[in-house]
């Protein structure tokens, strides 16, 4: 998200300073407004709507995008998938869009605003377009916008140079399972007839899941399925206490542990070699209290 606001303001400097020059080449327009008596604020209201009318150019063709990338995902996804989950659409990102478009429309097109209806009225009409550009103090806010790009400019290329090096030393972690050749996605049942805490939407989810398992399973090429309730190194997950008999515990001694649900052969599926004990069976009846989906 710093990366993006970065981005966001790397784009609204721009915009700024081209407003101020499409500012400048407008003064001599804007002298005779008010010299004929038009309202020193109604102008700058006249110069925020059309920033913001830009703003919202750009916000209206970024949510267009987004509603042509979720019709997409709607036609491609099958009913048990749920199609804002799977193109990381929410409901949220219009009004979030155009809230932010018309923020930034203000913030970056006031002061281009009030900087071209600051202007001593006897000169202006007098220069020429040419001379009303040529002036030191008139480019000061200008090249500051300019310096300010190329700052967040090198503040952006520096992170991002950052995280490719913190992408290629993650790819040497010994993560504890096998990468290659393993395939992992997950399934949103919210707002189907498998979501619910009843045991009917349980015995639903379960025939589902053993439906899919199967399929899996019989596909060519596949040596191996299993199923969890978390994914590897996720971070997600519950808590439980472990219990040793006799054992007291210390005030400061962390007996948590993390728990995760997995399915038959989920060991040899992710590559996780098993030093003492045997792998899990069917005999476990899965149940809503087991499964926390």
């Amino acid at each position: 998200m710093g990366m993006v606001g970065l981005v966001l303001l790397i784009a609204c400097a721009n915009i700024a300073n081209l407003l101020l020059s499409r500012a400048a080449t407008r003064q001599k327009e804007i002298a005779v407004r008010l010299a004929i008596g038009a309202g020193r604020m109604r102008l700058v209201r006249q110069l925020l709507t059309e920033s913001v009318a830009l703003a919202g150019i750009g916000a209206g063709w970024a949510m267009l995008r987004l509603v042509g990338k979720q019709f997409f995902c709607w036609r491609s996804s099958p009913r048990t998938y749920s199609p804002g989950a799977a193109c990381g659409a929410r409901r949220t990102n219009f009004p979030f869009t155009a809230g932010l478009s018309l923020v930034t429309g203000v913030l970056f097109g006031l002061v281009p605003a009030l900087r071209a209806t600051r202007i001593d009225l006897s000169p202006a009409l007098k220069a020429t377009a040419r001379g009303l550009m040529g002036g030191r103090s008139s480019f000061v806010l200008a090249k500051g916008l300019v310096v300010a790009q190329v700052a967040l400019s090198l503040l952006l290329l520096t992170g991002a140079g950052l995280f490719v090096g913190t992408l290629k030393n993650l790819k040497s972690v010994d993560t504890g399972y096998s990468r290659a050749n393993v395939l992992l996605f997950g399934i949103d049942t919210y707002g189907t007839p498998y979501a619910g805490r009843s045991a009917e939407a349980a015995g639903r989810l379960n025939i589902l899941y053993s439906k899919i398992l199967g399929g899996l399973k019989a596909t060519p090429g596949v040596s191996s399925a299993s199923v969890s309730a978390e994914s590897p190194i996720s971070g997600e997950g519950n808590s439980r206490p472990v219990n040793i008999p006799g054992f007291v515990p210390r005030s400061r001694d962390d007996l948590a542990v993390k728990v995760n649900w997995v399915g038959t052969r989920y060991f040899d599926t992710m590559g996780i070699p098993i030093l003492t004990g045997r792998d899990f069976t069917q005999r476990m009846k899965i149940t809503r209290r087991r499964w926390p989906w």
